[in-house]
């Protein structure tokens, strides 16, 4: 039902001062006052209660002198754990040196009375659930967060007054955004308005099920939703649950639309909405909108969309055109699920001029297979899963058998699956003591389980997961499903509403077994015990009872002796326990404990001899059957993981990678797990394959990042697969969750750790997969500034050896090795800082350098090169010089290394940094821009992820630069990519990037522009960076004093004749060595020489070469970049 007036609340905050503080003192006077009666901020529902708001809200301000001294006769405060002391609750008030917010809500008085609000213990416990959830919201802790309320029962409206506060202020601004005040009204709406909100969620999924059972019956599809529906409608009050209809002639005509959409759809791809053309998309959504508008289908239409807007109007009633927008989505979201439902009924239609019976209709259509897309910051995908590692069952025999024949195999896991899907069945109607397993002829079947073993893609990777299936596939083992189900010997355990999921339960066991009959070589896994598998089986094991199998002496002996085998293998319990168990088990089993020994005895030594340490799947699924438990709770305790063979692990071992170091924030990632906790999926990623498989692989190792447990990562997941309709088991889901946990036995393959974070790509495409839509949560990471200086470092070194032998040898670039001594890095890097003195300019230039700090960075650049990453380009760097040049050589990659090492240590150092314009510099971008459109490829060719990356900055660069045409630059950038060996989608987003969005930099950074230009093979002085700064402060200062009057100065005779010769004394002077050690004065004489060579007419470049040239006679201790 919904609210007969809209839920009220108003919010205000009052920043720390004195006159503050009392005014928060006196509201609390003010609230407890007798007979407290305050409007507050509220819009009263009445215009005659309007004035009189408005005048006990100016009074506010006046009164705390009034009840300064007065103390109420009853405090009636409550908070978090109940009463509230009211005179703590001023003194925190009259000391508080942080924001305190103000808050009123407020219900109609026939709304309370009906929601069951009109006592303040209600009230309590409502704003209690409520602050739980907004001070997550508020990323406030909560040992941290404070409140405090009082209830007042006026009649028309009673409503709560509430305070609340930081314990330990931290917040700086009382402002809330808009999403934030927003986010504290629906946690109040939550929890204050419960029985309506979860009645109006109900309403509006149920009418939406109506409308889908309906159209799904008009075309002939399966109507997996009637159960959904039923249980709603039981949930409602058993409202009448009749779907909607057409009369014949509304048939016949829907009939004719489907066959014209038949027509123009295409001919392959994936039936998909979103991927068809533009015509079949409003072709069909004319279809589906037809089809609402008839009579039996409006009136649920009609139902679902009133129940959005009764829930949206819980939330907000003046604003219609945001109203609008989301009554709107709803129909959107409606109509593309219908459509979806059109389109794959308009594949039949083509022959036929009604659709099949729903019993015979195929409810998947095939699709296009679509490559997974490579992701470079995802640590497990199921891809490095060994192909159906879980089902592999061993069959070892103490002398080498003959390979069995085709049919005895086929017979044999027949027969498996025939018992596990009649003990399926029994358990589904709860019978109570098993029946035998009927005697069948397992031919029929047989054939069958073989047709799909032969229609089983090559390429099939994973589990036996519906969800995970191709469309085709999907069919045929539903197909085959069915044979098994149409039996006499089991067509009686069918009376169970749950059909259509048993059915699929039983499909993706045939296909288990199927897979069996493949003639693949199976790779060497190594069974691995997962520990919290193994505890919790343990418990089930320990809790079995024999009941179900009561009267069969023959399977309970069986079960006897793999409880046994089980126990032991798990390892949880002492062997003392163990027996004991099985005695008392075997004894209230009524089993004569001699033949269960021997049974043990025999499968013990079997398995000793041949060193197997687990049970495999068939035996597991068969002893839990027997145990009556389902998959989900009996999961096997081991799963499989392939052993290290390089020809296995070639295509998919991932190559080394440095993986720039980032930080979780915390309470970034509690807003995301609420985003998963609310998330549903559309149709598109539910048939999407590919990418189902990675958003639900992605979101448990994102949670587990999080820092959740299995059952909290386990619950989410399901929960969401439920909302969004995906075809997955729990005992699948359990799988999933379990699988990044299982510990790396010696010598097995694990995907490679990625440093615990997903890329902000990656994080788009999960947030957009798992609520396309919907309001995406930030990206819980940050860079770790720390480490990202040490990697940088790291990373600029490395390529400064790799370009000096690129230019001896000209061969391609050397892979860039992980950095694993990167925290090393960082430790030394820090240890640099202390040595930097107070008036440090600033400039990492080696030659003006103080002693001390000279020596402690060389000494840093020396342990860089000394890590064993470093050796290969060094080595073979020196060794290709000649032997007089070797140590100088190792001296300038030195110099140059430690000139980066402090560059990084002033940037840990924090100093203030000035305010600062970057200013386009015109020579140096007219330089850069030649250089990068000839700019070779040499460096990155066969780097693909490295390639991307320098063509995107390329793209940047001349863009953010000014050249014009932007066609220009496009061809520029497809030229280097295309020379690169990037692919034509890869180009296409590289050149489709906007950079004119004001929040854009208008520069490259510095780190940025260092990458690229070694991507490039560049010295610095090849491709200096084309912004410099300038100090806006100093900018500000120069317009100052060009205003002030300035005295005569006597104008200079310039002798222009002396020029030539003077210039001539620069280019061959060396300094004096006493010169070198006095860096103030050196500094000064570059900067001067500098300066009165251009008052001679030299243009840069020769200003260069002459300053270059005395540096290099003089033996200053200088790079070109720094002198340009």
């Amino acid at each position: 039902m919904a609210l007969k007036a809209p839920f009220i609340m108003k919010l205000r905050y009052y920043l720390p001062s004195d006159d503050n503080r009392k005014k928060n003192v006196a509201h609390l006077y003010y609230l407890m006052r007798e007979g407290a009666v305050d409007y507050g901020a509220l819009e009263p529902e009445y215009k005659e209660s309007v004035e009189k708001a408005r005048q006990e809200m100016e009074r506010e301000e006046l009164i705390h002198l009034k009840y300064m001294h007065e103390r109420p006769r009853s405090s009636g405060l409550f908070g978090e754990n109940g009463y509230v002391d009211f005179d703590e609750t001023k003194n925190i008030m009259n000391n508080h040196n942080g924001i305190v917010w103000r808050c009123i809500v407020s219900l109609r008085e026939d709304d309370a009375i009906r929601l069951d609000r009109i006592e303040r213990s209600k009230w309590q416990n409502s704003l209690s659930a409520s602050f739980t959830e907004i001070r997550e919201k508020l990323g406030i802790p909560a040992s941290n967060f404070r409140w405090a309320a009082a209830y007042h029962p006026e009649p028309g409206h009673p409503h709560c007054h509430i305070m609340f506060w930081e314990k330990n202020p931290v917040r700086t601004k009382g402002t809330l955004s808009r999403g934030e005040v927003m986010d504290i009204k629906k946690a109040f709406v939550k929890t204050i308005c419960t029985r309506d909100r979860e009645q109006l969620l109900m309403e509006k999924e149920y009418y939406r099920n109506a409308m889908r059972n309906g159209v799904r019956d008009l075309l002939g599809l399966k109507r997996n939703l009637q159960q959904d529906s039923a249980n709603l409608q039981v949930q409602l009050g058993g409202r009448p649950g009749i779907t909607p209809k057409l009369y014949p002639e509304q048939e016949q005509y829907l009939y004719a639309r489907l066959t014209h959409l038949s027509t123009i759809m295409p001919g392959h791809g994936r039936i998909a909405f979103n991927y068809m053309p533009e015509a079949v998309k409003q072709e069909v959504g004319s279809i589906a909108d037809w089809i609402m508008d008839q009579p039996d289908f409006v009136k649920a239409k009609e139902h679902y969309l009133q129940a959005n807007l009764d829930i949206v109007n819980m939330y907000m009633r003046d604003q219609q055109e945001e109203i609008k927008q989301v009554i709107d989505r709803a129909y959107n979201d409606l109509r593309k699920r219908l459509a979806q439902d059109i389109l794959k009924a308009a594949v039949q239609f083509p022959d036929r001029q009604k659709p099949p019976p729903p019993e015979l209709a195929p409810e998947f259509f095939p699709e296009e297979e679509i490559p997974l897309p490579t992701d470079a910051d995802i640590p497990y995908d199921e891809g490095n899963i060994p192909p159906f590692a879980d089902d592999i069952d061993v069959f070892i025999t103490d002398t080498p058998l003959k390979k069995p024949k085709e049919e005895e195999k086929a017979e044999k896991e027949t027969t498996e699956w025939f018992r596990e899907s009649f003990r399926l069945l029994e358990r589904q109607n709860n019978i109570p003591v098993y029946h035998n397993i009927p005697k069948v002829d397992y031919t029929e079947l047989t054939k069958e389980l073989l047709k799909l073993r032969d229609l089983i893609p090559d390429d099939l990777m994973g589990r036996s997961v519906m969800a995970y299936l191709p469309d085709d596939l999907k069919q045929n083992i539903r197909d085959t499903a069915d044979k098994l189900l149409s039996m006499p010997q089991t067509q009686y355990l069918q009376k169970i509403s749950n059909i259509s999921f048993i059915r699929d339960r039983i499909a993706e066991n045939a296909l288990s077994h199927a897979i069996r009959l493949q003639e693949k070589p199976i790779p060497d896994i190594a069974m691995t015990l997962h520990p919290r598998r193994a505890a919790e089986a343990t418990k089930q094991l320990m809790s079995a009872n024999s009941d179900f199998l009561r009267g069969n002496t023959e399977e309970l002996e069986w079960t006897a002796a793999k409880l046994h085998d089980a126990l032991n293998k798990v390892g949880v319990l002492s062997k003392a326990e163990i027996e004991q168990f099985i005695t008392i088990w075997s004894t209230n089993a009524g089993l004569n404990l001699d033949k269960v020994n021997f049974l043990i005895n025999g499968s013990s030594s079997f398995d000793e001899k041949h060193k197997i340490n687990f049970v495999s799947k068939s035996d597991w699924n068969r002893l839990r059957d027997n145990l009556g438990l389902e998959e989900q709770e009996m999961l096997i305790p081991w799963m499989g993981q392939l052993v290290n063979n390089p020809d296995i692990l070639k295509r998919d071992k991932p190559e080394p990678k440095n993986v720039v170091p980032q930080i979780l924030v915390p309470d970034k990632a509690l807003e995301a797990i609420q985003f998963f906790k609310d998330a549903t999926a559309d149709s598109e990623l539910v048939n999407n394959i590919d990418e189902l498989k990675w958003t639900i692989w992605t979101s448990s190792w994102v949670l587990r990042e999080f820092g959740l447990n299995e059952q909290e990562r386990f619950d989410i997941i399901s929960g969401w697969t439920e909302r969004s309709e995906v075809n997955i088991s729990k005992a699948r889901i359990a799988d999933i969750i379990d699988r990044p946990t299982l510990p790396t036995p010696e010598g097995s393959y694990k995907a490679e750790d990625t440093g615990g974070f997903l890329g902000k790509d990656n994080w788009i495409r999960l947030t957009n997969n798992l609520c396309p839509g919907g309001d995406a949560p930030e990206r819980p990471w940050v860079p770790d500034k720390e480490g990202n200086i040490s990697m940088e470092w790291f990373r600029s070194s490395f390529r400064l050896i790799e370009r000096e032998l690129h230019s001896i040898t000209g061969g391609n670039r050397i892979g860039l090795p992980n950095f694993h001594n990167w925290k090393d890095g960082v430790e030394q890097i820090k240890e640099i800082i202390p040595y930097i003195p107070d008036d440090f300019d600033g400039r990492a230039v080696m030659a003006y350098l103080p002693g001390g700090l000279k020596d402690k960075v060389q000494a840093t650049a020396n342990w860089l090169l000394s890590r064993q990453e470093m050796q290969q380009p060094l080595q073979e760097y020196l060794q290709n010089l000649a032997q007089c040049d070797v140590g100088k050589a190792y001296e300038l990659i030195r110099d140059r290394v430690a000139e980066n090492a402090l560059q990084g240590a002033l940037l840990m150092q924090g100093r203030d940094i000035p305010k600062i314009n970057m200013i386009l510099h015109e020579r140096r971008a007219n330089e850069v821009t030649e250089r990068l459109i000839s700019a070779k490829t040499d460096m990155v060719k066969g780097d693909v992820n490295e390639a991307r990356w320098t063509a995107g900055k390329i793209h940047e660069a001349l863009n953010k630069i000014g050249v014009s045409p932007s066609k220009d630059i496009n061809q520029a950038v497809k030229d280097w990519a295309t020379n690169a060996g990037l692919s034509e989608d890869i180009v296409k987003d590289i050149i489709n990037k906007d950079y004119s969005d004001e929040n854009e930099l208008h520069f490259i950074g510095k780190t940025n522009w260092n990458r690229l230009r070694d991507n490039l093979g560049f010295e610095e002085h090849e491709l200096l960076i084309p912004w410099m700064g300038q100090i806006v402060d100093d900018l500000q200062e120069i317009e100052v004093q060009e205003t002030r009057p300035q005295k005569p100065i006597p104008v200079p005779i310039f002798h222009s004749e002396l020029i030539p010769e003077v210039i001539e004394s620069f280019k061959g002077a060396i300094a004096k060595p006493v010169l070198l050690n006095n860096i103030d004065e050196l500094k000064w004489t570059i900067w001067t020489s500098s300066w009165v060579l251009k008052e001679f007419g030299l243009n840069e470049q020769e200003r260069f070469d002459i300053i270059s040239g005395w540096t290099e006679r003089s033996g200053v201790n200088i790079s070109k970049a720094r002198i340009a």
